[in-house]
């Protein structure tokens, strides 16, 4: 939605990913984020453009510190 959201912005120019995360984070959504030559790729999708992959997140609980 931040990426639908950017993209109109007049005055909008960078938005940062935070693509150093856990090997596991791409399965957590049923569709992840297409970056090509460094530009994130507008979804076609409604919403978020991806649904929660509820098995996925199952499999990878919180842990308390």
């Amino acid at each position: 939605m931040n990426a639908h959201f950017c993209a109109v912005a007049p005055n909008f120019r960078i938005m940062e990913l935070d693509l150093d995360t856990v090997p596991w984070y791409d399965d957590l959504v049923t569709a992840k984020p297409e970056i090509e030559a460094g530009h994130l790729l507008l979804p076609a999708r409604p919403g978020w453009g991806a649904d929660v992959n509820e098995e996925a997140v199952g499999a990878h609980p919180s842990r308390k510190r």
